[in-house]
């Protein structure tokens, strides 16, 4: 799949969709444990696949420990 046809949100929906700070979001992202977004223009956007990716490799994890 390319980003054309791909669902493509801004920094706010991201962090609107994890309820976390937009300061965390730079946190993570600066750390390399988030996905990084996509440049379009002046604009950083992330797909909304990588991040609800993201959310299962995530919830693996944490399952996989208990």
């Amino acid at each position: 799949m390319n980003v054309f046809n791909e669902e493509l949100i801004t920094a706010k929906e991201v962090c609107d969709f994890l309820r976390v700070s937009l300061v965390t979001l730079w946190n993570w992202r600066n750390k390399g444990i988030f996905p990084n977004p996509i440049k379009i223009d002046r604009k950083l956007l992330w797909k909304k696949s990588d991040i609800e990716a993201y959310l299962r490799e995530k919830q693996g994890k944490e399952e996989s420990s208990m």
